[in-house]
């Protein structure tokens, strides 16, 4: 078959990749002039800096083994290094109880200790609901921390508030179930790990973007052909599968695999889609972000990966600091 790849991020050309491999013949179309969507690494006057702090880790043995064998791709290492900007201090991330103990005001401690006892009473009479993140967080650690950090932090992140958001985002991402098991974790740490929170990770030589590279010059070795600066302005029906029109031509192809976001893959389709598909995606909402990077002429002492911050003095959900990812590089730090 002849297929055509709508976007040439991680997704788009990971797809190119095993399609070209099998032989099939691949056309990735991509909109902007480089590839690497968020995964990509900007490189300028010396300086190499990720959109946000990027990092990649698996326990599929396979999926290691393919991107270290991508062309071009020498992994590093890393021990993660990451903490929370909080009433003036650091604390570790992940929360462990006894860094929680030693770094926190004595009254916030208490407070934090109480409101979770009580929490615990008052679930015996009167449950809370587990279908947000509010209810869930609330009823496993209690008022005092969910006030503190979890809520400001995610309520920055998403511009959504705590008890609209789906609880399935706290038990994805929170390390431990309660504060009961932060403690126990604390002394008796467990043999699994979040996912989202592995100690150690790969890191690409060069950048994040280094990967997508990989997989381009992959897709390129085994035929396959990528466009820059191509923007689809119409997708249609034929008798052999589809066409697609950009500025200066068409191609036709017998499959689409789509991975641009999917207001844009909606409005491409036009009458295609019945209305209330297209008022659907009209709907959606997302998260922008914007990044500022500074470049420094010096080392910074920092030797954190990122650092979070949820208190609304500060502008920013995160700070990363790029030559910890990879030393080669020289001194930046990105807010996000």
């Amino acid at each position: 078959m002849k297929v055509a790849v709508l976007g040439a991020g991680l997704a788009g050309l990971s797809a190119a990749e095993e399609l070209a491999r099998r032989g099939h013949e691949v056309v990735v179309l991509e909109k902007e002039s480089f590839h690497g969507g968020l995964a990509t690494t900007v490189k300028r006057n010396g300086f190499e800096y990720d959109l946000g702090p990027h990092r990649f880790h698996t326990s599929n043995r396979e999926i290691l083994d393919f991107v270290k064998k991508l062309p071009g791709i020498d992994f590093l290492e890393l021990n993660r290094v990451s903490r929370i900007r909080l009433l003036d201090r650091y604390f570790d991330y992940p929360l462990a109880f006894d860094n929680v103990l030693s770094t926190m005001p004595l009254h916030k401690g208490i407070g934090m200790m109480l409101s979770f006892l009580l929490e615990k009473v008052r679930g015996l009479f009167v449950p809370r609901e587990q279908e947000s993140f509010e209810g869930w967080v609330l009823s496993r650690f209690g008022r005092g921390l969910y006030e503190l950090y979890l809520a400001p932090y995610n309520e920055k992140l998403w511009g959504i508030k705590p008890s609209q958001l789906s609880a399935d985002w706290a038990s994805q991402r929170i390390t431990v179930p309660s504060l009961a098991g932060l403690i126990k974790e604390t002394i008796a740490p467990s043999r699994e790990t979040v996912r989202s929170l592995v100690s150690t990770f790969h890191y690409p030589r060069g950048g994040i973007g280094e990967i997508c590279h990989g997989l381009a010059s992959a897709v390129t070795e085994l035929g396959g052909s990528i466009f820059f600066s191509t923007e689809p302005t119409a997708l249609q029906k034929t008798a052999g599968g589809w066409r697609i029109d950009f500025e200066n031509g068409h191609i036709l192809c017998n499959k689409i695999i789509n991975t641009i976001p999917v207001n844009e893959y909606t409005r491409l389709l036009g009458d295609i889609l019945p209305p209330e598909v297209h008022q659907a995606a009209s709907d959606l909402k997302f998260r922008a972000l914007v990044f500022l990077t500074i470049l420094l002429d010096s080392d910074v002492t920092p030797t954190d990966h990122w650092i979070y911050t949820s208190e609304d003095r500060y502008l920013f959900n995160r700070l990363s600091i790029s030559r910890n990812f990879d030393s080669d590089v020289r001194s930046q730090v990105v807010f996000e």
